[in-house]
């Protein structure tokens, strides 16, 4: 054989080995971007992608193996606005938010309502508020108090507050989660102000009242307190948030008379005027809160014209027989001056304070003790009291 013929063999030979290597590592993995994560990683098979909500970084280890190593990493993602179940328009979707005009509240139509419902911790319990707020409408409530916290999803939010109002309760939604840690209250506000946030909020604005932190305040000044709620009140406008907001008393909700100073210059700044204030009244015999005390407590406040609810109480403190709280004397006042007010709480899940418990597994067949007199006995009861406006009921304003 001539000896290009040789060189020419050699040429081919060391090329035919090239290009075996090639295929053989092309074998091994190829590159690919993994959706969502941003970077280049390599897999075997390109197809092969994190599952459910994560995204994941996937790394191949070439040698000695010839078998990728994939390694996931979580990472946390909001749910885009965009991407919320679509929902047909629920009767009465178009009418304007709630207001406030002087020391009451009124639905879109111009009907003055009163509150008149529980509390329910459904981020801890029936998270989308079934069968609880079948079992609460029972009772004839026209409201609930609607625990959440900020872990909640929007898709979450929507189903809650759809629920409680295919079962004509008015949810009036508030964040747990900063009980006296008044720090948190922008996180709180950057929750509400989320875009897929508002976006629900604004679907349903037609009932919903919007609780921003609750007992955040614990022995806070109230330059201070106006000061964070006057930057909490304009960023929440400012996003498009125009139903009532709810301002806790400070002292843990208990201080009544700490909303003195503070209620008037905080309804001057909202651009709305849409706000209400909220006690808690765990007030005991013990701490010196007799009927004579908690009624100009409440008188007080009803002469300043100012738009009070009674958020949460409950029918004691604790086991000591000195610490009970005259529940039924605030429901006699809130009865007498028209104010809203909410009992601590449906239940179950108050521990240690079982005795706080309406309800033994949540149902209305199971209402007990004070729970049964709030709900249903007593002359002040909510089933003797609540009044539900027409346009819940029929999604339009009364004829």
């Amino acid at each position: 054989m001539p000896k290009t013929t040789f060189v020419w063999f050699g040429i081919f030979l060391i090329a035919l080995l090239v290009l075996l290597n090639c295929k053989a590592q092309d074998e091994v993995g190829e590159t690919a971007v993994v959706p969502g994560s941003g970077e280049l990683a390599a897999t075997a098979t390109p197809t092969v992608i994190a599952t459910k909500t994560n995204t994941a970084t996937l790394t191949k280890t070439l040698w000695p193996s010839r078998t990728p190593t994939i390694v996931f990493t979580p990472t946390v993602t909001h749910t885009p606005p965009n991407t919320l179940t679509p929902r047909p328009p629920f009767p009465g979707a178009d009418l304007p938010p709630f207001r406030v005009g002087g020391r009451f509240l009124y639905d879109g139509c111009g009907e003055q309502v009163v509150l008149r419902g529980v509390n329910k911790m459904v981020i801890w319990t029936d998270r989308d508020g079934d069968p609880a707020f079948r079992e609460i409408a029972k009772t004839g409530a026209n409201a609930v108090r609607v625990v959440w916290l900020t872990e909640g999803t929007a898709e979450e939010l929507d189903i809650v507050l759809q629920n409680a109002i295919n079962n004509q309760l008015i949810p009036m939604v508030d964040l747990h989660g900063a009980i006296g840690n008044w720090k948190m209250l922008p996180e709180l506000v950057d929750y509400w102000v989320r875009p897929d946030i508002v976006e629900v909020l604004q679907r349903y604005e037609a009932f919903v009242i919007v609780n921003i932190a609750n007992e955040i305040a614990s022995n806070i000044r109230s330059a201070d307190q106006i000061a964070g709620y006057t930057d909490a009140i304009l960023t929440m406008r400012e996003a498009g948030l125009r139903m009532p907001l709810v301002i806790d008393a400070s002292f843990l909700g208990k201080g009544i008379q700490h909303l003195d100073p503070i209620w008037e210059p905080l309804l001057a700044v909202d651009p709305l005027h849409n706000l209400m204030f909220s006690v808690h009244t765990y007030w005991t015999l013990k701490a010196g809160y007799n009927e004579e005390t908690i009624t100009s407590k409440i008188v007080h406040a009803v002469d300043l014209g100012m738009p009070l609810m009674i958020g949460e109480f409950g029918n004691q403190w604790s086991n000591d027989p000195d610490e009970v709280i005259l529940y039924q004397h605030i429901m006699a006042l809130s009865q007498e001056y028209q104010i809203g007010y909410f009992p601590w709480s449906w239940g179950p899940g108050n521990r240690p304070q079982v005795f706080l418990d309406m309800t033994e597994d949540g149902m209305f067949d199971t209402l007990q003790g004070w729970g049964l007199e709030v709900a249903i006995t007593d002359p002040n009861s909510i089933m003797n009291t609540s009044v539900r406006p027409y346009s819940i009921i029929h999604g339009v304003c009364a004829p």
